[in-house]
């Protein structure tokens, strides 16, 4: 008798450990509150975003770790000038791998197209 009481007792302890564990792993992987999802970078998409940070730093006479990077994707552009052509300027018409870096310094977010050498802001639209 007394081991058939018990079994009730182990199976919602059973459970309960499992509600745990599901909840700790779904959790794991999630950004701190009050903290934004940082993209995960690496190799060239990480050294474009570097380099467009600097940039950025240099421009706005800031710290690089004042500068959040909000995304790196990677984008083809169809010729050279990275979509942002400069006037008098020809490029070539080549298609073109790079990124496409947004980051975000004193709560406002600038666009950099970045592709080999070049690392160019996007003019600000308002």
């Amino acid at each position: 008798m007394r081991a058939r009481r018990l079994v009730p007792v182990y199976g919602l302890a059973v459970v309960a450990l499992l509600a745990v564990v599901v909840s700790v792993a779904l959790t794991a992987g999630a950004a701190p509150r009050n903290q934004p999802a940082r993209p995960a970078l690496s190799g060239p998409g990480r050294d474009a975003a570097e380099r467009a940070r600097a940039d950025l730093s240099e421009r706005l006479g800031i710290a690089p770790d004042r500068i959040e990077v909000v995304s790196c994707q990677a984008h083809t552009w169809p010729d050279a000038s990275l979509d942002l052509p400069e006037p008098g300027m020809v490029y070539a018409q080549v298609l073109t791998d790079g990124f496409i870096v947004t980051l975000r310094a004193e709560g406002k977010d600038y666009v950099y197209h970045v592709a080999g050498e070049a690392v160019r802001p996007k003019p600000a639209t308002s």
